[in-house]
């Protein structure tokens, strides 16, 4: 995001920036403190417990380290299903009904679940578990 000459780059300042800077169309973040910790712990927890095995796998398959990748695909698939399963609750979006900062952050990820299945063969979101 190139705004007012400021350079924003990382998905979650963004978000921030944007709720920041127009807080009368703030509507990512939720307005209940409870609900917003959680949404911001559900970014962190993804952002740090997910995300790294990814690269890690991709790395290790770069070294030609099959162990490593292999240890990396099952610890990175099996967050992102536990995850998902644990998170996603009733609505169809992290934050129930209506979607909030956790699924903006996520959804890139989505997109890159593909390079699992092509890359290692792994597919993360089968269609029948996740519509």
């Amino acid at each position: 995001l190139i705004h007012e000459g400021h350079s924003i780059y990382e998905s979650e300042v963004v978000v921030e920036y944007l709720e920041n800077r127009f807080p009368e169309n703030a509507t990512l973040y939720p307005k209940d403190a409870a609900a917003r910790a959680e949404a911001r712990q559900l970014s962190i927890q993804h952002g740090s417990k997910i995300i790294p095995h990814f690269y890690k796998s991709l790395s290790a398959r770069k070294t030609g380290d099959e162990e490593q990748v292999k240890e990396a695909v099952a610890i990175f698939h099996k967050g992102v299903q536990t995850w998902a399963e644990d998170k996603l609750g009733d609505g169809p979006f992290f934050g129930g009904a209506s979607e909030n900062v956790t699924d903006i952050l996520v959804w890139p990820w989505l997109y890159r679940a593909d390079i699992m299945t092509r890359v290692h063969g792994v597919d993360l979101l089968p269609e029948a578990k996740f519509p």
